[in-house]
């Protein structure tokens, strides 16, 4: 495995490689991972058949991955006579050339996965950023024998902005429905809690949710308790506007919590919502409805092959915060619209997003170009 973070400090492609890898080397494979070493160290295994190799480098946002590349390439090498796959993880990753057959999953966007990361003066080297991260992924691409995206969105986008005319198959995200799972009913029927779990990204659509939560409050004369967990660019920003308009005593952002602080929050929320505008497949979603929440998402590609509207969640229109805040008042409203959502939810996940599932799909790849 190749990708560019990984647990504890890491997103939605970090535990992606962590759960695929797991239940590999549960299945008697030997799996290392290549990755670089983020701020606050890495979670060395989490199996005794998966080896976490990180690279250290110097602690520079986006740059340090392609500044550790000739090291990436030299830990590969010199086990390139053992492995029998390789496997890339994309976007923003260095292109690391071996010899051995090779899969790539593309999780969204190179745009999508460097907005957010550089702020005033810093922002005019996105598109010098942009050009070098797509320049790799085109030759990881170009050169690799099997592609899976996380979402047909994904396969879509890969078609369109790249035009790859062979099959691309896909490949979801998934979720561990032991780890996430709802213990009891929340005794919260009469002051539910809004929850969202993300970067703080502008692309999350965080701004959005804050949006809908002030039309809420018109409204209703109160802010519904809610919980913005995660970090990123946008933190300090959304902190402050949270506390100029008098929030801060129904609505905390969270920042970083870990992951045993994470499962709580699930269980004690009563409705997700992601509001982003444009995503792969993301986690959350996954981690909501094993939760048995109902959730709440923009409706877009990738989102939107998860969420079937009025089946096991709500789909509104992408950066419409009035029809947010109509479909988060609705459940508020109906606790047992939110409980019948959230058991179906829970349903799918269990039928199509749990890791044997999805690595059963990955050994079919890894057999087919193996020779």
């Amino acid at each position: 495995m190749v990708c560019g973070e990984y647990p504890p400090n890491c997103g939605g492609v970090g535990w992606y490689v962590y759960h695929l890898s797991r239940q590999l080397g549960e299945q008697d494979n030997d799996v290392v991972v290549i990755t670089r070493n983020a701020m606050g160290g890495i979670t060395k295994s989490n199996h005794p058949r998966v080896c976490v190799k990180p690279i250290v480098g110097p602690p520079i946002p986006v740059l340090d991955i392609l500044i550790q590349k000739p090291e990436m390439q030299r830990v590969l090498h010199s086990m390139e006579d053992d492995l029998d796959v390789v496997h890339y993880h994309t976007p923003v990753i260095p292109y690391i050339h071996s010899s051995k057959p090779s899969v790539t999953t593309v999780h969204g966007t190179v745009e999508g996965s460097l907005e957010g990361d550089f702020d005033g003066v810093r922002r005019g080297f996105l598109p010098l950023l942009k050009a070098l991260y797509v320049g790799q992924e085109k030759k990881i691409l170009n050169y690799t024998d099997s592609i899976a995206a996380v979402s047909g969105g994904t396969r879509d986008w890969l078609r369109d902005s790249y035009g790859i005319a062979r099959p691309i198959d896909v490949a979801y995200n998934g979720v561990d429905i032991q780890e996430f799972c709802r213990m009891k009913e929340i005794d919260g029927e009469t002051d539910p809690c809004v929850l969202f779990v993300g970067a703080l990204r502008p692309v999350k659509g965080v701004n959005i949710l804050i949006d809908s939560l002030s039309i809420i409050a018109k409204n209703r004369k109160q802010v519904p308790k809610t919980l913005i967990v995660g970090t990123g660019p946008l933190e300090s920003q959304i902190r402050e506007r949270v506390r100029r308009i008098g929030y801060s005593n129904r609505v905390h952002v969270t920042g970083f919590v870990n992951r045993e602080q994470l499962k709580l929050l699930y269980r004690q929320a009563a409705i997700y919502v992601l509001p982003s505008l444009h995503e792969g497949l993301p986690t959350t979603i996954l981690e909501a409805m094993a939760s048995s929440l109902p959730v709440i998402a923009s409706d877009i590609p990738g989102p939107n092959e998860v969420v079937q509207n009025g089946l096991n969640g709500i789909l509104f229109p992408p950066g419409d915060a009035s029809s947010l805040a109509q479909s988060i008042v609705y459940l508020m409203d109906n606790p047992e619209v939110r409980r019948n959502l959230g058991g179906c939810g829970r349903k799918r996940t269990e039928e199509r997003y749990s890791w044997p599932a999805i690595t059963r799909k990955y050994f079919e790849m890894y057999h087919s170009i193996i020779r």
